[in-house]
């Protein structure tokens, strides 16, 4: 699976949400992506760069591959600790969120403040995303690699 580095930064860097939406939505339009999936596919993809930005250590970088049905965005970062997501949690709310009578901003509108980001992922992405560890030989050589798919 070959792999496109839309995007890479160092910690402290003022614009990294807004600069990997914009590297992010150009290659996506590029791979003839229409708007409505490409809006989605960005939005989902910001809360995993705001994520690592805010709870991971850089560098970060951005990434898109290509398999024959499907694009990967991963979001690699230095921290070889992966999180602790509450699965039940996320499958619930995703499900609420698909009712017809129930938007996403709904659903977001009952949970705290805080928290909600992997929740827009898990319903953005229909729960096709997710948390590996890459890497080398030692702890300091891993990284984490948050990825979601987008269906081509």
């Amino acid at each position: 699976m070959r792999g496109t580095l839309l995007l890479r930064w160092n910690e402290g860097a003022t614009h990294a949400v807004s600069e990997a939406r914009s590297a992010l939505r150009h290659a996506l339009t590029f791979h003839g992506l229409r708007a409505p999936a490409v809006d989605d596919a960005v939005l989902a993809a910001s809360e995993l760069v705001g994520n690592a930005v805010e709870h991971a250590i850089g560098p970060y970088e951005l990434w898109l591959r290509q398999t024959e049905c499907e694009l990967i965005v991963e979001m690699h970062d230095r921290d070889a600790s992966l999180p602790c997501i509450p699965a039940p949690f996320l499958r619930a709310a995703a499900a609420s969120a698909a009712r017809e009578d129930c938007t996403l901003p709904r659903v977001l509108g009952v949970h705290a403040e805080r928290g909600r980001g992997l929740l827009v992922v898990e319903t953005l992405t229909g729960g096709s995303w997710g948390f590996r560890l890459a890497g080398g030989s030692g702890r300091d050589t891993w990284k984490k690699v948050a990825w979601m798919s987008v269906p081509s």
